[in-house]
């Protein structure tokens, strides 16, 4: 969940909001806000909650080459399957690690994670 406290700013007959800050739960949005409004300004505070659940992502790290000068393996990241449920993505990685498939590695990637959506992105490639 992200809650953003905005600062309702009216100019004239024109009226906007202004990000003043983002919390990941109400109780850490009300306490930025109760200390906002202790200052006494006069000035209005809205918050705005939006609540988007959290997948995951199980991604293997496949090896595509070997690197014996500097003893390294180069890998392609590829995104296997989505989840609700974090334990779910960590044992679809298990699985897959127990397939016999070559692999050097595996991760679970919340939907938090910058790099998220475009491993999603080639997974639903991958699907096509």
């Amino acid at each position: 969940m992200t809650v953003t406290i905005s600062e309702f700013i009216t100019q004239g007959e024109q009226s906007r909001l202004k990000h003043i800050a983002s919390a990941s739960t109400e109780a850490d949005a009300l306490a930025v806000l109760q200390d906002l409004l202790q200052q006494q300004d006069g000035k209005q505070y809205r918050l705005n909650t939006w609540v988007r659940p959290t997948t995951f992502l199980a991604v293997v790290a496949i090896p595509t080459a070997y690197h014996a000068g500097i003893d390294a393996v180069a890998c392609t990241l590829t995104p296997i399957s989505e989840h609700d449920d974090q334990q779910a993505a960590y044992d679809a990685c298990k699985a897959y690690a127990a397939s016999g498939q070559p692999h050097d590695a595996f991760m679970v990637v919340s939907s938090d994670v910058e790099q998220y959506s475009r491993l999603k992105s080639r997974l639903l490639e991958s699907v096509q």
